[in-house]
């Protein structure tokens, strides 16, 4: 008796000590949002939610769980500014477009970093034409903005891609969509959004 409430309270500890050391694995260290392996973890259980609710029809008012959307997005000519300016302006500039795109997204958004420039926002509850109004006002957004170094300002862009899950599609095939959809809009003039339905 006298050694179940020590045992609870380490176990408390312990638990506590997993979630905190989980939640480290899953951010990205530079930004402070979501990395990768945090997004895809995340984003399974959406997918799940999404599915489950096609196979039985269910909505709930406006938010609706049979549909799901992805916006990629990829800071412009980002190698230039760091070869340019240097790291530290570049890591300010991948700060400022994180804090950005938290900043203007819903709370059932999840914003995550998926690799060096490039941003991905999984919007559950959204078709593509809904994505892609979201991704057009985050990149007036992050346009409206520029970075100071020294006595300079420097401005930023980003090029946007969008696309919704469609039966039969995958995690990663709806990655594949929306980056395809990015990768158009940074060939064809960058600062832009583009909808993977439109490049087909």
């Amino acid at each position: 008796m006298f050694g179940i409430k020590p045992a609870s309270v380490e176990l408390s500890k312990l638990r506590k000590e997993v979630a905190r050391l989980k939640l480290l694995v899953y951010k990205d260290p530079l930004t402070g949002i979501f990395n990768r392996r945090g997004f895809t973890e995340e984003v399974e259980k959406m997918i799940a939610a999404v599915e489950k609710g096609r196979e039985h029809g269910r909505s709930r008012d406006k938010f609706s769980l049979t549909a799901l959307s992805f916006i990629m997005l990829d800071i412009d000519s980002f190698k230039k500014l760091n070869d340019a300016f240097g790291h530290d302006v570049g890591d300010a500039a991948l700060k400022l477009v994180a804090k950005t795109l938290e900043n203007h997204v819903r709370q059932s958004d999840f914003v995550a970093r998926w690799g060096g420039e490039e941003f991905v926002i999984a919007l559950l509850g959204a078709n593509e034409n809904d994505a892609a109004f979201v991704a057009e006002h985050l990149r007036q957004e992050i346009a409206g903005q520029s970075l100071k170094y020294r006595n300079k300002k420097i401005p930023l862009t980003a090029s946007f891609g969008a696309a919704e899950f469609k039966p039969k599609d995958t995690l990663e095939t709806l990655v594949k969509k929306a980056d395809k959809a990015m990768y158009s809009a940074k060939t064809t003039g960058k600062n832009k959004v583009v909808k993977f339905s439109g490049i087909n």
